[in-house]
């Protein structure tokens, strides 16, 4: 998915088409909400919390709410949660980070507050003000193969991203360059993360773009009697109406291919 006009790509029976999607990953969002009756909460440490690794693959999107005291030394005492939306999948990544805030309380003399609430939002969409575009790995392009990347960063006051490293991609090593070189062009607002903040950022890199109809390229009678081969990768442009736009091979195995898989992505809708 790109920015300005969406370039999509699709795969089907012997020629193989791609999209490239592209997924942001922040470990977490968070909101305080101090009771009615208690003083004014200002954060003082707040880290984020983790997001699991071992559901990257699905990338799902959940919250959890948490109620809590804040005691007159501003620490988080007896934590519980109050809502969650994948039980068992982000709770004690949401439990383990509260016992580690500590607040300020401003309004009056310090007290033992009650009924503190806390909702931390799990996402895969780090939303940054200048999404970026990773580029299809040309060995990928070659072997069709699909997978992603995921990588943590810093965000310094200027917004721009720091500090990068893979810290895990899938088929390994594949898409690590490209997931690296992207994640260094985007760009975030400048107050929205602690200097100490480790973001991660998920890029996907798949062959399907899930047309509503999909047509299957004809195999071209020349490329059969010489038993050719292959699979082509067709980028193009989908217009307001879900339409096929600019449809190019950008990649395959042989050229008596690619006019055949362009006329069949030309027909998706």
């Amino acid at each position: 998915m790109r920015t300005g006009k969406s370039k999509q790509f699709q795969p089907n029976t012997a020629l193989v088409v791609l999209i490239i999607v592209l997924i942001g990953s922040v470990i977490a969002r968070a909101i305080t909400i101090a009771p009615t009756d208690g003083n004014l909460l200002k954060e003082i440490e707040a880290p984020m919390p983790d997001y699991p690794k071992s559901v990257w693959d699905e990338s799902p999107v959940g919250e959890v709410t948490l109620m809590f005291d804040v005691n007159e030394e501003g620490h988080v005492e007896d934590p519980c949660i109050v809502s969650s939306t994948f039980s068992g999948t982000f709770d004690l990544y949401a439990v383990k980070a509260i016992k580690s805030h500590r607040y300020e309380q401003l309004g009056g003399p310090s007290q033992h507050m009650k009924g503190v609430k806390k909702r931390f939002f799990f996402t895969l969409d780090s939303n940054p003000t200048l999404p970026v575009t990773a580029k299809y790995p040309r060995n990928a392009l070659e072997q069709g193969a699909e997978g992603y990347v995921v990588v943590r960063f810093g965000v310094s006051k200027r917004g721009a991203v720091r500090d990068i490293e893979v810290v895990g991609s899938e088929p390994s090593g594949m898409f690590d360059v490209a997931g690296r070189e992207a994640a260094s062009k985007m760009k975030f607002e400048k107050t929205r993360f602690n200097p100490d903040d480790a973001i991660l950022h998920k890029f996907t890199f798949s062959l399907d773009s899930k047309p509503l109809i999909a047509v299957g390229a004809e195999y071209p009678a020349e490329a059969r009697e010489q038993l050719i081969h292959g699979h082509v990768i067709v980028e193009f442009d989908i217009n307001a109406a879900g339409k096929v736009e600019n449809p190019e091979a950008i990649y395959s195995d042989a050229g008596l291919l690619e006019t055949a898989a362009i006329a069949a992505v030309s027909q998706f809708s």
